[in-house]
């Protein structure tokens, strides 16, 4: 049920879930379990040339390193206002300061630190603020100077007063100081402004020969370089008053362009950093392999850093070596992760991205597959337990087996599979590509088509209630729905020609799904899928996975820019409740519970794992009876029963409810009159029974493995 990267949709995932409320539940703590390394979208990086401190911002995250780059840890101590929701701009270190005293600018404030990072204080830039500042510069004296859209902003009293320095009335592009008191700021339509007296007043410069949206950057006060949209690069020896063109169509449009010396030059391009070592005449290039590059720091001697998305900490220690990736760990976007128990657990994501762990995701191992079957570019999209030891995979170009290794694919084509969901009895249908539906028995082997056409819009979720009751969702707000399992579907009218990322059962007639809609995101029916109303949940995100444990409590996985959130509902989603924020999307969520702790575990963008757990009361304290369930295997059969004696003291007509090891209610009723419950035609693998009492406490649990 994946769109993309950014879309990820119902993965069944949830463990033994009750279906009552969480009871006797106290607070939880949060872990991020992968990766170890701090990763995120990156945006600036600033080392001090001459102590070795550091510090990269990022959305919500702020890195700080003390050995010249080299390794870089999260800032500890109150983060506060770093974790909100502004992005981090740019930073701005005193040098000489021990690594105590630093800024960093926001689109609507400075942040001050004289404690290196561990604690900030908020600056207001007054009334009225700026629209959107861009740039900031903190000079040797103390003064700051903000670069916003149309204007300059002056302070010399460290941000207490601000005077404006410039109104432009345009678009202000960047700015540049070749010493303390000199100055540049290139706008839009080739016009410069420049300051001798640092900031203090501007002049603007019309010798600039083009008409046409440059940036400047200047090394002293004589010699400067200015770029252009047109990918031309231009020189000035004397003071800004002539401009020689000295490179023609070497680069695409520069951003961030910086000067450190007459020789070293350096600027980005969408998922490049380009570099010069002569003075611009020649220019050279390395592939971040990322969506974009962010900005860099430098220093005269040839030493310079450039960071990006998906974590990328790009070095180079002089002019004349290469430049390397600081942050070797795989950061590929993850779209599941699927535990087995408290220890056993996979993660699958982007461009072949394959984790294991067997310690409950302290560690995990990179199985990262290079070969066909599954290879480095294929994306690994949804994931089902088998068994203990065998895990069937979804992917872009088939469904495969893993235990120790990859199967060969099982389906005769290669088509792109999104999402899998079980039965209560056992029967596997896979979604994916040009609204493919497939199904195979509870071995995952044999596979046959139900739709296989070749134009249908491709379908991103699906989800059975029942043996008979099915649902599926995908592009351009298609719906489908079955009543016979799975045999045929009809389409269904939702109101929407949005992608439908995410589609889930409450309950029989109880429908929720997931639109690509940033306020109105979600999709309620209460007819089995007949009728559809849109669903405002209160926090503005686009959710990738949902899940219903009933028609009453209920989860929302998803994220916005480069956030995620994680909602909850406990009243059938007439509210939600933000349960958790986070610093990635988030495409997935498995929940595994039982009668002594709560363990969530997330899957997110840039190979993000977290861990939540939360612990309940002793099981002597809750006042049930636990026992070991007996599985009795049927001869010649792929199925057993289940034959429970249960206690004497319960009262009759209790309600009973079995789960397997995905969190699915295999099945549920009342006990009766009768002395024993009996289950039949259940398949391999692990179950759960809950049985409780009129007042809904639970009175017996019992677990049991077919193998």
């Amino acid at each position: 049920m994946i769109f993309n990267t950014h879309f990820r949709g119902v993965a069944r995932s949830l463990l033994m879930l009750l279906l009552a409320p969480p009871i006797f539940a106290q607070n939880g703590t949060w872990e991020l379990q992968h990766p170890q390394n701090p990763v995120n979208t990156f945006t600036h990086i600033y080392v001090s040339p001459t102590d070795g401190y550091g510090w990269i911002t990022a959305p919500f995250t702020l890195l700080h390193s003390n050995d010249g780059g080299q390794t870089w840890s999260l800032q500890a101590q109150d983060q506060s206002l770093i974790t909100d929701t502004y992005s981090l701009l740019t930073i701005q270190y005193e040098e000489g300061s021990n690594g105590q005293h630093l800024y960093i600018l926001r689109t609507s404030h400075i942040l001050e630190s004289n404690d290196g990072g561990n604690s900030w204080e908020l600056i207001s830039f007054g009334t009225p603020p700026p629209v959107q500042a861009k740039d900031m510069r903190l000079f040797a004296n103390g003064d700051l100077l903000v670069l916003d859209t149309d204007k300059v902003y002056h302070s010399s009293d460290g941000g207490e007063n601000w005077t404006t320095t410039l109104e432009a009335g345009q678009n202000l592009r960047n700015m540049s100081f070749g010493t303390e008191t000199d100055g540049w700021i290139a706008a839009e339509n080739g016009i410069l402004y420049h300051t001798a007296d640092g900031g203090l007043s501007w002049t603007e410069v019309n010798s600039f020969p083009l008409s046409e949206n440059v940036l400047v950057s200047f090394t002293d006060e004589q010699t400067g370089f200015v770029s252009t949209d047109s990918q031309k690069l231009f020189k000035s020896t004397d003071a800004g008053q002539s401009w020689s063109l000295i490179a023609e169509d070497a680069f695409g449009p520069l951003a961030g362009l910086h000067a450190e010396d007459e020789n070293h030059l350096y600027g980005r391009y969408v998922n490049r950093g380009y570099y010069s070592n002569d003075g611009g005449l020649t220019w050279d290039f390395f592939s971040a392999g990322t969506s974009s590059m962010g900005s860099g720091s430098y220093s005269a001697n040839g030493e310079a850093w450039m960071v990006g998305d998906l974590g990328a900490i790009f070095y180079r220690p002089d002019s004349g070596t290469d430049w390397s990736d600081l942050n070797t760990e795989n950061r590929q976007d993850l779209f599941f992760a699927s535990f087995y128990d408290q220890n056993i657990g996979f993660a699958g994501g982007a461009y072949g991205i394959f984790l294991k762990t067997t310690d409950g995701g302290e560690n995990w191992e990179d199985l990262s597959p290079e070969e066909t079957p599954v290879s480095s570019g294929s994306f690994l999209y949804d994931a089902l337990w088998l068994d203990q030891n065998t895990l069937l995979i979804a992917g872009k170009s088939n469904i495969f087996h893993y235990t120790s290794d990859w199967s060969d694919p099982l389906l005769s084509s290669g088509n792109s599979f999104y999402d899998l969901a079980r039965t209560p009895s056992g029967t596997i249908f896979a979604c994916g590509h040009a609204g493919k539906i497939a199904k195979s028995d509870n071995t995952g082997n044999n596979w046959e088509y139900i739709i296989n056409t070749p134009s249908n819009p491709s379908l991103r979720a699906i989800d059975f209630y029942d043996d008979n009751n099915g649902i599926a969702a995908g592009d351009m707000g298609t719906i489908m729905r079955t009543t016979d399992g799975g045999n045929s579907w009809d389409s269904l009218n939702a109101g929407t020609d949005k992608l439908i990322p995410a589609i889930c059962y409450a309950n029989i007639n109880a429908i929720w799904a997931s639109t690509a809609e940033y306020t109105d995101s979600l999709l309620f029916s209460s007819d089995q899928g007949n009728t559809w109303e849109k669903v405002s949940v209160g926090q503005s995100a686009f959710y990738y996975d949902c899940y219903f444990e009933d028609e009453l409590s209920g989860w929302l996985a998803g994220g916005y820019g480069s956030g995620g959130v994680l909602l909850h509902t406990t009243d059938g989603g007439e509210n939600w409740e933000l349960f958790a924020t986070f610093p990635q999307v988030i495409n997935q969520v498995q929940v595994q519970r039982d009668l002594t702790s709560l363990t969530l575990h997330l899957a997110g963008r840039i190979a993000h794992i977290f861990r939540y757990d939360e612990f309940v009361i002793s099981t002597k304290e809750a006042g049930y009876t636990e026992k070991p369930l007996q599985l009795y295997p049927i001869p010649l059969a792929a199925t057993a029963s289940l034959n429970v004696s249960l206690p004497s003291n319960l009262p009759p007509n209790s309600p009973y409810f079995l789960y397997d090891a995905e969190g699915r209610r295999v099945q549920s009723g009342l006990t009766g009159n009768r002395q024993s419950l009996l289950i039949k035609n259940l398949p391999k693998g692990l179950f759960t029974l809950f049985i409780l009492d009129e007042l809904h406490s639970i009175r017996y649990v019992g677990k049991g493995l077919r193998q």
